[in-house]
């Protein structure tokens, strides 16, 4: 039915133990190989000393503080219109729902 191999090794396979397999294993005792140096990230170096490349990112310069001001200082009043918009229209809202509910005015 395909849950008993036909093979050879076939007592021999159940007769293991884990005795058997789980033994260690026998190796010679080669050295292990010089390992190469590594930068941080595992990468083989080259050369030992860092070379300085003046094409790579170079920092930002930093912005005067003039221009911080300036931005800082203007008032976002657009900001407090959409508020104000929004609020108008809730209470707006509010009364009509009120005076409907109330049956005060008959809208639908």
């Amino acid at each position: 039915m395909g849950h008993i191999p036909d093979d050879d090794n076939y007592e021999e396979w159940m007769d293991s133990s884990a005795e058997e397999w789980s033994k260690p294993q026998q190796t010679g005792d080669a050295p292990e190989p010089p390992r190469e140096p590594t930068d941080r990230w595992g990468s083989p170096v080259t050369k030992k000393e860092p070379v300085l490349d003046d094409s790579g990112w170079q920092p930002e310069t930093p912005i005067s503080t003039s221009s911080k001001t300036a931005k800082k200082g203007g008032f976002k009043w657009w900001i407090l219109v959409i508020v104000l918009v929004v609020v108008l229209c809730l209470c707006i809202f509010a009364v009509v729902a009120g005076l409907q509910i109330f049956n005060v005015i008959d809208l639908f």
